[in-house]
């Protein structure tokens, strides 16, 4: 009975390593997965567009005196037009047939594809 008794109590001592083990091996990979999950800073980044480079800005485009000229892109909260603060002050309709000229462009063009918005203001 003694050697049955050490034998369970053996068996027990590796089932609770093996569940320990098991258990260590769990919060491992839900920390890996906590800290693989996107987080945005406060500028809005995560982790993986934190660590790529980056191409310069083309400083030469934003010309606020120029007419046509890029827009930096910014975040808004809210409905557009709602008047609400942050929220963004115009809306921006854009007509059927510019989603297949842009299209088309696309699958036409070897280079990347950019281009201007254009249209009214109506404040």
């Amino acid at each position: 009975t003694t050697n049955e008794a050490l034998k369970k109590k053996k068996e027990k001592e590796l089932e609770e390593k093996r569940l320990e083990k098991q258990k260590k091996k769990a919060e491992d990979w839900a920390k890996r997965e906590f800290e693989n999950r996107q987080h945005y800073d406060e500028n809005g980044q995560t982790a993986y567009s934190r660590g790529r480079s980056r191409r310069r800005a083309a400083k030469r485009f934003i010309d606020p005196s120029n007419e046509l000229c890029f827009v930096p892109c910014s975040q808004y909260a809210g409905l557009p037009a709602s008047g609400e603060p942050g929220s963004q002050p115009f809306i921006v309709n854009v007509h059927s047939s510019v989603y297949a000229l842009v299209d088309l462009h696309s699958h036409l063009s070897t280079a990347e594809v950019m281009g201007f918005l254009a249209g009214t203001w109506n404040a």
